[in-house]
């Protein structure tokens, strides 16, 4: 698929995870489209901002014939976002041990910083569309960060539903089950970038994110346009159609 982008290429890979462990690629068609804020450029960027507007939206019509996917929805405030008792991300990155995962996995994390504000222990200015996580967890005794890490990009930080709390075995969000409220998962980010000097889940490495609420009526507007217009539509945005 080619990026309209600074000239450059780019591909994209879907797998869906079934409830049986079983995984189905999904090979994007000719038809596939990415869509991108026109604000992003980190060619040209201030430091401040370097990934402003670090977010896509991508038209996969193979997605529509396969059945039984649950998306999340959108948050409707930010007052939805700060009430969350904790956020779940995830992917199939690099893990500890510098091997690529060969399943999904997820951790649970918590909102250090509000969106566009810079922690104290970051060595950067974060991004006016960005937010901060860190968290860790003590298991007998040892207590050890969490965090995502390379290859995880792209994929969504959430606030989990009650379904969660029963269908997972993470004991922190079986502590805070009376809290997962919700019946659907809302995505609130997007896996930007973390803390490169350090490594994946070692003390003081944290997570960087792009904020979907920012991000939001940039995204209604986009899925209503290619509704109306069909795949390819770019007013507002850049459309990148695959080949």
């Amino acid at each position: 698929m080619k990026g309209e982008y600074g000239g450059g290429a780019f591909g994209v890979n879907f797998v869906l995870h079934l409830d049986d462990g079983l995984r189905q690629l999904v090979v994007p068609g000719n038809k596939t489209t990415a869509y991108m804020p026109t604000e992003y450029d980190p060619l040209n960027q201030p430091l401040e901002e370097e990934f402003y507007g670090d977010i896509a939206l991508i038209y996969l019509p193979e997605l529509v014939t396969i059945g039984n996917v649950q998306y999340p929805r959108l948050p409707e405030s930010r007052k939805e976002i700060n009430a969350a008792p904790v956020l779940v991300t995830g992917g199939m990155g690099m893990q500890e041990t510098g091997q690529t995962g060969k399943t999904l996995e997820f951790v649970t994390v918590s909102l250090v910083s509000a969106v566009g504000e810079t922690p104290a222990f970051a060595p950067w200015p974060i991004e006016s569309d960005h937010f901060v996580t860190l968290d860790f967890v003590t298991l007998d005794s040892v207590v050890t960060d969490q965090d995502t890490c390379e290859g995880d990009s792209g994929g969504g930080i959430f606030i989990p539903s009650r379904p969660w709390a029963k269908e997972t075995k993470d004991f922190e969000l079986e502590l805070l089950a009376e809290e997962l409220v919700g019946d659907e998962d809302v995505l609130v980010g997007v896996t930007s970038y973390g803390s490169a000097s350090l490594s994946c889940g070692a003390a003081g490495t944290f997570g960087v994110y792009t904020d979907v609420l920012y991000w939001k009526e940039w995204i209604e507007r986009t899925i209503e346009r290619v509704e109306r217009e069909g795949a390819g539509a770019s007013e507002g945005g850049s459309a990148s159609p695959g080949r």
